[in-house]
């Protein structure tokens, strides 16, 4: 497989019983049939700025124009309870000498001074991680996408500019895939309001994560639990509908989540399931999403050192609570957060005299 225009794989997900593979670029992402090879959909996800500002926050923003969209914004409501002062008969208050008008007339002589150049946007790379249009993350699963449409495959995808793209599937039977195609039927998109790249993308039910052929969760109600650098959302299936339950880990914080996978757990032989959570700061932080109404931080442990960027970056962790990271150029160092399985490496070499 050759990406047009050539970029660095972002993101790869397979699925070989449906013969599926997704990989992801810093430029957009694409859904092969390596059984038929075919190419079943082919995205973009380079923005202008315009569309960027759009939908929300703009990182890229500069200070001086993000001050200057509050202005005006203050502007807009002096003006607005202006109107509602002459609508009720009231005396409009004076705000013609005030600081707030001072200032929005010193923004207007700088916009009468400021000739705008449009620049062409640059194609990100790996090394620009912080690019919108970046794949981060690229998942398989079963469930429930449309009223109406039952359980079926579905393809998600996640990039850094907080989007989050799901495409529903007809999968042919094994024994006719060669004649039959896969097709897309049904596709949606979620935006973030706060723009955070995606970390992870997860359903679950009330047993736990759901893998790609659990027909038992057919009946349940599914969940989609969506991770950011900055937060956990989570959405009900099939409307995809927010539950008002999340946690703004950035907000309350300050730290940033690297990786995010939902790991198994057990106390006194009674399972269960966290999501687990690599953060810049070197911390281990379990979230429970049992409760109804909020996400609960279980427990949080210390794992490596904040100051060591590179294990951060080249880490991994595991649905079993483990996990590895670079402790240096040459060494990785394993980890567990799960008291049943202690990070001991269960191998040995035997060596003849």
């Amino acid at each position: 497989m050759q990406c047009k225009p050539p970029g660095a794989i972002t993101a790869l997900a397979l699925q070989a019983n449906w013969g599926l593979v997704g990989l992801g670029t810093s430029h957009g992402y694409a859904l092969f049939d390596y059984r038929q090879m075919s190419v079943i959909l082919a995205k973009c996800t380079l923005e202008s700025p315009d569309s960027q500002a759009e939908g929300g926050f703009a990182r890229g923003k500069s200070f001086r124009q993000s001050l200057r969209q509050s202005m005006r914004r203050i502007r807009s409501s002096f003006r607005s309870k202006n109107r509602s002062y002459r609508g009720s008969g009231r005396r409009p208050k004076s705000v013609g000498n005030s600081k707030v008008d001072q200032a929005n007339q010193r923004l207007r002589e700088e916009d009468l001074g400021h000739k705008e150049v449009r620049i062409e946007r640059r194609i990100p790379t790996v090394e620009t991680a912080n690019q919108m249009s970046i794949v981060k993350t690229m998942m398989f699963a079963t469930t429930h996408v449309k009223d109406g449409l039952g359980i079926s495959p579905t393809f998600w995808v996640g990039t850094a500019s907080g989007t989050v793209c799901f495409f529903a599937l007809t999968v042919p039977d094994y024994n006719h895939r060669q004649e039959n195609a896969v097709e897309c039927i049904y596709a949606k998109m979620i935006q973030m309001h706060h723009r955070a790249p995606i970390v992870n993308i997860s359903i679950i039910d009330r047993n736990g994560p759901i893998s790609v052929y659990d027909e038992s969760s057919q009946s349940n109600t599914h969940q989609l639990i969506v991770t950011t650098e900055e937060q956990i959302k989570v959405y009900s299936l099939p409307k995809v509908q927010y539950r008002s339950k999340k946690f703004k880990l950035t907000a309350l914080e300050g730290s940033l989540i690297r990786k995010a996978i939902f790991g198994r757990f057990s106390i006194q032989d009674k399972p269960f399931y966290s999501l687990m959570t690599l953060t810049n700061q070197g911390e281990i932080i379990l979230f429970n999403l049992d409760s109804e109404k909020q996400i609960i931080l279980d427990k949080r442990y210390e794992c490596l050192d904040k100051e060591n960027a590179m294990g951060l970056f080249y880490s991994n962790i595991m649905p079993d609570g483990q996990g590895l990271h670079l402790l240096s150029p040459t060494e990785f160092q394993r980890f567990s957060s799960n008291i049943r399985i202690p990070s001991t490496t269960p191998c040995r070499i035997g060596i003849t005299d």
